[in-house]
């Protein structure tokens, strides 16, 4: 009799064992799926890619910019604040200054959705000394931009900074706008 009683309480401590080494594996596969719940709610959310079609300079008049977004992300963006400034530097600055361009530009942008807006590169006529500095190879003529938006889902900020640099007709090179080395990224 004591040998069953022996057997019966050896089996309860081995389901218990078993039971809890059960309950451990689950609770890390149960981490596992929260972690990569949180990844996916970070990877659906928006992205915001900027490009520009510029035309060349001309003088006399004042240049324009066509500015285009797309939210690559699978969730709408609010957008909080978008700046944009052309600036002749002899080097680009690591914090850009903005002029005041009234109220900040806010919005919606959904998914997949683009939005096109024209502006004003300086908001003056091009004279012949900027036509003079777009000819040499420094200062040099910067457009640049900063959009900020948050996930309407998470509330989480994100932005997105972009720049193109005027460069001269050079040697293989054909005179216009091109992406800077510098001020390219996003959050």
């Amino acid at each position: 009799m004591i040998g069953l009683t022996a057997a019966i309480a050896l089996f309860a401590l081995g389901s218990v064992i078993v039971g809890v080494l059960q309950w451990s594996a689950m609770e890390g596969q149960l981490g596992e799926m929260k972690s990569s719940g949180i990844d996916m709610v970070e990877a659906d959310r928006p992205w915001i890619g900027v490009a520009m079609r510029i035309d060349e300079p001309e003088l006399g008049k004042i240049p324009r910019v066509d500015v285009s977004m797309i939210n690559s992300g699978k969730r709408p963006a609010r957008i909080t604040r978008m700046q944009y400034q052309g600036k002749v530097f002899a080097t680009f600055p690591k914090d850009p200054p903005y002029a005041s361009q009234g109220p900040p530009s806010t919005g919606i942008l959904m998914p997949n959705q683009p939005s096109l807006n024209t502006y004003n590169v300086t908001g003056e006529a091009v004279n012949q000394e900027t036509m003079n500095t777009l000819s040499g190879e420094s200062p040099t003529l910067y457009l640049y931009i900063n959009i900020e938006y948050t996930d309407v889902r998470t509330g989480k900020s994100h932005y997105t900074h972009a720049c193109w640099q005027h460069v001269p007709k050079t040697k293989g090179l054909a005179r216009g706008f091109y992406g800077c080395p510098e001020y390219q990224d996003a959050n």
